[in-house]
């Protein structure tokens, strides 16, 4: 074969296996509703260190509480919380419905979803985290998360993301079915005080 030959079939090639590739992180969550795209989002932005877009993705009424919270240089250098994820990949997520749901929410988030005529979603995630320090709160490896979404102006925002408990997720049948899931709470409670 002709090395312009070859050049001619290589051309081509190269194109369709750039046309394959998605062109940025939101053609990767094209199958997902809007408030899923929260879920990847919220990964996406911990990746990426930013914060202020991070911030964005929660409730109005939270999103000064993160700007106070990303703005101290201690919670920086001690890795507090969030900023103590080096990365962060989503595994997989159930939503719960709003019954079963309710079940983990929050005295704040109570109010949230107080508001007449609010929309929400409950979602029990699974997100791979691999931090700095393991805590009873985040641990190397699969975590299981509790994320609840409300719908402000037209826009899923989050309004609460905490630990799941679970085993009740598995005894209320959204579980992954996963050895380290049913281990999870188990695992956690090494660093309780």
């Amino acid at each position: 074969m002709s090395k312009s030959f070859a050049s001619l079939l290589l051309v081509p090639l190269l194109l369709l296996g750039l046309a394959g590739r998605p062109a940025h992180a939101e053609a990767r969550h094209a199958r997902a509703d809007a408030a899923e795209v929260v879920l990847h989002r919220y990964v996406d932005y911990i990746n990426q260190k930013n914060w202020p877009a991070f911030a964005g993705l929660w409730s109005a009424g939270l999103q000064p509480m993160w700007s106070s919270f990303f703005g101290s240089g201690d919670n920086r250098n001690n890795h507090v919380g969030v900023l103590g994820i080096k990365r962060a990949k989503l595994v997989g997520y159930h939503e719960v419905p709003k019954a079963f749901g309710l079940n983990f929410v929050g005295n704040g988030t109570g109010r949230c979803l107080e508001t007449p005529g609010a929309e929400s979603r409950f979602f029990y995630t699974a997100i791979r985290y691999d931090v700095f320090n393991e805590s009873k709160y985040m641990l190397n490896g699969i975590n299981y998360v509790f994320l609840v979404l409300v719908k402000e102006n037209g826009h899923w925002r989050v309004c609460q993301c905490s630990v799941a408990p679970a085993a009740h997720f598995i005894e209320g049948g959204y579980g992954f079915g996963t050895a380290d899931e049913r281990s999870y709470d188990e695992r956690r409670m090494r660093f309780a005080r």
